[in-house]
């Protein structure tokens, strides 16, 4: 009783912890840019608009609603759905280097969107606000399926075969990927190749709010099911034994991670290693229960692509890095510390 209140008392103070640096980063990421805009300025225009009153000063107003707001929300809802997929994936899978890039699921989605933007003639990545997510999500959707039914032998998944799986498909619409980008003409394959790293610079207001409400309704769905993920943890039959319907607990995280991650990749490019490295982080502040590590990494995983478009529009003004660049020089080498931990423990 007395542990149990322990990790629940822990898990509160590292969630406000998230939640109040989640706040922090927030503003920053709207103070900070080419034309920098003092923090109590950012916050007297925020409550502005919350309350409803006249700006203060009309140019700041301007800059903050119109371009950085709308950006940082885009950067807060990704990490939050990648974040969320990353944590469903290794639940369902049952390993921890699983995510939506290791899987295919993001080059998936990335291949549909591609093929959207050729197909339709239209050289702007905003092509559609729905038809777009909506190519990306089948592309994701068909990658995880493949990934997922390359993986069952007689019903029961093989994480080493679905790895293995997602390797190869990777490949294979790796070239898909790089055949679009030939075909691409000189507009097309200029938008293609910052958009193929990485970049929520072309998210506006109204995509950001699609990408905001897929981010709660994600957060809202992966809460039940962490239950019946965490008694898969013991295996599919023994799941099945203890009444988790496991069939639909699979269709609906393959089906929430391939529609969420549909949407980040086609507004804002693949980005890489978020949903590997954020659930990690949050295990080892607040233990493995999927109850508090599911909103935990939502925070957390905000607060990283915030912090990492942030990094990304300020370090190199006044031209800007693709933000895929900025999670994978922090998420490479945390994803070799985890092949080195993971060595040594199957060697000692």
């Amino acid at each position: 009783m007395v542990i149990m209140r322990r990790r629940v008392r822990r898990a509160v103070m590292v969630l406000t912890g998230l939640a109040v640096l989640l706040a922090v980063a927030f503003v920053m990421a709207i103070s900070l840019g080419a034309l920098p805009i003092p923090v109590s300025d950012v916050v007297d225009t925020l409550v502005d608009v919350v309350t409803g009153r006249s700006a203060s000063d009309p140019l700041h107003t301007t800059v903050i609603l119109t371009i950085r707001l709308p950006r940082v929300l885009a950067s807060a809802a990704a990490g939050v759905i990648l974040a969320l997929s990353g944590v469903l994936l290794q639940g369902l899978f049952r390993n921890p280097l699983a995510d939506p890039g290791l899987l295919g699921i993001s080059s998936g989605a990335a291949s549909g969107a591609m093929i959207f933007i050729l197909t339709s003639g239209g050289t702007a990545l905003a092509a559609s606000a729905f038809s777009l997510p909506a190519a990306a999500a089948i592309g994701g959707l068909t990658a995880v399926v493949l990934v997922w039914r390359l993986g069952s032998i007689g019903g029961t998944s093989s994480v080493s075969l679905m790895i293995l799986a997602g390797v190869a498909l990777n490949a294979l619409l790796g070239a898909i990927i790089g055949f679009c980008s030939y075909v691409a003409t000189e507009a097309q394959l200029k938008n293609m190749s910052f958009w193929l790293l990485g970049s929520v610079g072309a998210v506006d207001a109204t995509m950001a709010g699609i990408m905001c409400v897929i981010a709660i309704v994600s957060l809202i769905c992966a809460q039940p099911l962490a239950r019946g993920l965490h008694v898969l943890a013991l295996g599919e039959r023994e799941a099945a034994h203890a009444g988790v319907p496991v069939r639909r607990l699979t269709t609906s995280v393959i089906l929430l991670v391939a529609a969420g991650v549909g949407i980040v990749v086609a507004y804002c490019g693949p980005i890489g290693f978020v949903g590997l490295v954020v659930p990690h982080i949050v295990r080892m502040l607040i233990g493995s229960d999927l109850r508090t590590v599911i909103p935990g990494s939502a925070l957390l995983g905000a607060t990283l692509l915030i912090a990492s478009d942030c990094l990304a529009r300020t370090i190199v003004i006044p031209r800007e890095l693709p933000i895929g660049v900025v999670t994978a020089a922090i998420g490479a080498p945390f994803f070799l510390s985890l092949l080195i931990r993971q060595r040594r423990r199957e060697f000692v």
